[in-house]
């Protein structure tokens, strides 16, 4: 075959389509989110997301993609991009410790291989500025619809009091973090959208579960999970604690800062719920930490990664 005809069959083939990404990036620990539209070629559906730059208080940083999904905003072909912030030296300026997060991962990465476990978040979002109880009904109903087109599974919600709750479907503990950051951002959004004001209530609860507490001793592995977590309370950062003051035990009772709810209990798909922090705290350190002294194994503990 002639270099011509190779090069036609190559053009024939070769389908190149457009997408639209939104960049996504915080600065701050506050619900406040910058964003900014890039437009991606693909070939063949072979999307390879590119790094951008911004100017920040006259220095250029670096974005860099982390955790995409779909953009439940536009009917178009789009995606939802969280990204790494990092300067020209290479530090990453992220508020969160989700590199940190991946290093103790790969570290440990037979051991979580093995145990295998799983995260939901339960999150709390406080509307400040709306009485109608239909605009409420119609406003859990529209974040929702989006968490589920971005392909994140809510599994139970509920509105009480101008109080919208949700808690998301058990995943990996990486995807798990993902999600609750991208629904957080996906509610700033909506707030945006129809212009309403709100806040993360001040308490984050999350779900634990892992293939050990699906076994014959699993009431005798949750027991030790949570007295783990337990005598090492005195441990974590108090400012991070949703209440620093509280003793907690061993028990079913919803009052207590790590508990396992009656109805697990009977059941085999075991689980936990520690509600000890803040929705401000760091989800991956939260998470690095907890399945640290879980596993027992090392965390590591250099936070400024060069990447």
């Amino acid at each position: 075959m002639s270099e011509d005809k190779k090069e036609n069959n190559k053009e024939n083939t070769d389908k190149i389509s457009y997408i639209k990404g939104t960049y996504i990036w915080k600065l701050n620990k506050d619900e406040s989110y910058s964003y900014k539209m890039k437009i991606i070629k693909s070939v063949n559906n072979n999307i390879k997301l590119p790094i951008s730059f911004i100017e920040n208080e006259d220095r250029e940083l670096v974005l860099k993609p982390r955790c995409i999904v779909n953009d439940p905003f536009s009917n178009e072909n789009s995606l939802l991009i969280w990204c790494d912030i990092i300067d020209t030296e290479g530090k990453c300026l992220n508020k969160d410790t989700r590199i940190n997060f991946l290093n103790v991962m790969k570290l440990n990465q037979e051991t979580l291989k093995k145990n295998i476990p799983k995260l939901s978040f339960i999150q709390k979002f406080i509307i400040n500025e709306i009485n109608d109880e239909v605009v409420l009904e119609n406003l859990i109903e529209d974040f929702v619809r989006l968490c589920l087109a971005s392909n994140i599974e809510i599994d139970e919600y509920s509105l009480n009091n101008n109080v919208i709750e949700y808690n998301t479907t058990m995943n990996d503990i990486l995807g798990a973090c993902d999600e609750l950051l991208i629904s957080r951002f996906i509610f700033y959004k909506l707030s945006k959208k129809y212009k309403f004001k709100y806040e993360l209530d001040e308490q984050l609860k999350y779900m634990f579960n892992d293939v050990l507490l699906n076994s014959e001793s699993g009431k005798d592995k949750l027991e030790e999970y949570i007295n783990i977590l337990k005598d090492t309370h005195k441990n974590i950062n108090k400012d991070e604690l949703f209440n620093n003051e509280s003793e907690f035990n061993f028990g079913s009772s919803s009052n207590n800062l790590i508990y396992t709810p009656e109805h697990s209990l009977k059941l085999k798909n075991l689980y936990f719920v520690d509600q000890r922090f803040k929705s401000s705290s760091d989800v991956f350190d939260i998470v690095a930490s907890n399945i640290s002294l879980i596993y027992k194994f090392n965390q590591s503990t250099d936070k400024n990664v060069n990447i």
